[in-house]
């Protein structure tokens, strides 16, 4: 505790240096101005440790600021044990971390300062290729925080004498919704507040370590809305930090949500069976932080936000008109249900790395044209810059533009030729191409790069299996799974190991071995579920692949998948009326069901 509140001392010692903003007589003191590209559905910033460049997603929901082990090779860091039971807990699980200190870290925005011996725990937690960790409480608890997502930034503000006063200054005519907040503290780090949801009061994390917002079904109950009630829709399977579970989800409708006087009717919510280790009811992921402009007043015990317009939250696999928040007002039901005006940041990018960082928070909120418009505005200005072509390759790419895509990898290459994510991401495309020569020389080029991470492995293995490459992925995950035999992912990687095995029809009993190796780890998980029961179909043990996918079907059973591969159990064992039955059910959950299997040479 000790070194925490030497930190706070020596980030607060700089802020004497930042200009201010004023308004009456408070004025906020700003320390710093992160850049913020958003990569996969998290913010990440740029800094260095030890004078290496570092990336580090920002994670308002992490009580501490974390590293990947995997990716300390370059850094050198010392490890040292936590406290005797010390853990790290999340969605997905938990796991004991071990205990670093940086001798110099810095981010980009910090204005070239530099601080001393900053302590960060240590995880088996795969971060992926773009980032070394994550930046917890520790370190963003200090200020007060304004996300500004929409337009790539993250201030740090230090108010000075403005007691009570509302701080979302930049708000101009627009409504502010207004929050308060649980104190945050060393010990309750966590940014919860209080909301509406049906007329019954939840707990709301605000967590940009989250994709997506995500409610729980406890929650959803005691709302009135459970997975049972009319017009919900199966939305696949989430995991978190740790690892070892994951957990369905499925999109409910709900009455009406308030946040702090900003009312949203009829609006739908990821809802997810889970629980939190802290309390809470509601996750405000980075899909409510790109819709809002948010200033978190840690001093005041306040979070104050206005609405910049479009969706609020990413719900994926449902398509239809956007959930718009009415004006903020003091009563719910005084609230109109009018479209609300966007509050308009009346920022404008100054250069290629601002443009750019504003093309990717538009594309994150799936803004395509708003996104190409800046991103090709900051290739214009600095076409000297990789960053810029694999930005726009990988909005190009979400736009199913893949030509253009491949074109703008093709320079970012010819720009900054060992970058690994650029290559692995120019290997990916290559495969949706089917051209699996070109990506294999990417894809071997990536691995010579960081021959000690092994997550580029996984997501080369990931990137295999999502185009069918199934056998080019069994080596990566047999790289992954032997540098990490201790790792909380593990159970995943063995199952996708198995899945991969059994879709070929190979070496079964590798596949089953994996298979009921992760489920020792993750008990009951239906993902591991239905490959084994794939394993058992291929093996012709037809009750146990009855079995297995009845348990999986229990738990998620709008699953068409699992539903077909029942049928054809079903149908091999004699059972043929029951199997016609629940093919017929997969085909009309998803009529490409029937076309997958029959890729991995099964049809009734």
């Amino acid at each position: 505790m000790r070194r925490a509140h030497a930190i706070a001392c020596g980030l607060a010692s700089l802020l004497a240096l930042a200009p201010t903003h004023a308004f009456a007589e408070c004025k906020l003191q700003k320390f710093g101005e992160l850049q913020v590209t958003m990569a996969g559905g998290r913010p990440l910033v740029d800094g260095s440790i030890n004078g290496v460049d570092a990336r580090f997603f920002v994670d308002s929901g992490a009580f501490f600021s974390t590293l990947s082990k995997q990716r300390l090779g370059p850094y050198q860091l010392h490890l040292e044990p936590v406290a005797f039971g010390a853990v790290v807990s999340g969605l997905g699980g938990s796991e004991a971390p071990m205990l670093t200190y940086a001798k110099d870290f810095t981010l980009q925005g910090f204005g070239g300062q530099t601080l001393h011996k900053i302590a960060f725990l240590v995880t088996a937690t795969p971060m992926g290729p773009d980032a070394i960790g994550l930046l917890g409480q520790n370190i963003l608890s200090i200020f007060d925080t304004e996300y500004d997502l929409g337009n790539g930034v993250i201030r740090l503000i230090r108010p000075k004498d403005c007691g009570k006063q509302l701080l979302a200054y930049w708000h101009g005519d627009a409504s502010v919704a207004e929050i308060t907040i649980e104190g945050v503290t060393r010990e309750s780090p966590h940014l919860i507040g209080k909301a509406l949801l049906n007329g019954t009061k939840i707990d709301v994390l605000f967590d940009t370590g989250s994709p997506r917002s995500l409610l729980t079904a406890k929650a959803a109950a005691h709302a009135g809305v459970t997975r049972s009630s009319v017009d919900t829709t199966d939305a696949g399977s989430l995991g978190g930090m740790g690892g070892s579970r994951r957990f369905e989800t499925w999109i409910a409708r709900f009455d009406k949500v308030d946040f702090g006087g900003e009312v949203i009717k009829n609006t739908r919510l990821r809802v997810g069976d889970f629980d939190l280790p802290f309390h809470g009811d509601l996750i405000l992921g980075v899909d409510f932080f790109l819709s809002h402009r948010i200033y978190v007043a840690a001093s005041q015990r306040k979070i104050y936000f206005t609405y910049n317009g479009g969706r609020v939250f990413d719900l994926s696999v449902v398509h239809e008109t956007p959930e718009t928040p009415a004006p903020a007002s003091g009563e719910p039901a005084a609230a109109s249900a009018a479209t609300a005006t966007a509050a308009v940041s009346p920022d404008t990018p100054k250069d290629a790395a601002g443009y750019r960082r504003r093309g990717a928070a538009h594309a994150a909120r799936l803004n395509f044209p708003a996104a190409l418009a800046d991103l090709d505005q900051a290739v214009k200005m600095d076409p000297a810059d990789a960053q810029n072509y694999y930005s726009r390759a990988l909005a190009r790419g979400q736009n199913g533009q893949l030509d253009l895509a491949m074109a703008d990898l093709n320079e970012a290459l010819r720009i900054k030729p060992n970058d690994v994510p650029i290559l692995t991401a120019r290997g990916e495309l290559h495969l949706v191409g089917k051209d699996e020569a070109a990506a294999r020389t990417d894809f071997d080029a990536a691995l010579r790069l960081s021959p000690t991470d092994s997550d580029v492995a996984y997501r080369i293995a990931e990137a295999y299996t999502n185009t069918d490459y199934f056998r080019e992925a069994i080596p990566q995950l047999d790289k992954w799974i032997a540098a990490n035999r201790r790792n909380d992912q593990l159970a995943f990687a063995l199952n996708l190991r198995c899945w991969c095995r059994a879709t070929l029809n190979v070496e079964l009993d590798l596949a089953l071995a994996d298979c009921n190796a992760a489920l020792r780890k993750a008990s009951g998980n239906p993902s591991i579920l239905d490959s084994r029961a794939l394993v058992w179909l291929r093996r012709g043990d037809f009750d146990k692949s009855i079995a297995d996918y009845q348990e999986a079907l229990r738990q998620r059973p709008g699953q068409p998948d699992s539903r077909y591969g029942l049928g054809l159990a079903q149908l091999r064992k004699g059972l043929k009326e029951q199997g016609q039955k629940d093919i017929d059910a997969a085909i009309a959950l998803d009529p490409q069901v029937a076309q997958e299997f029959k890729r991995y040479g099964l049809a009734p």
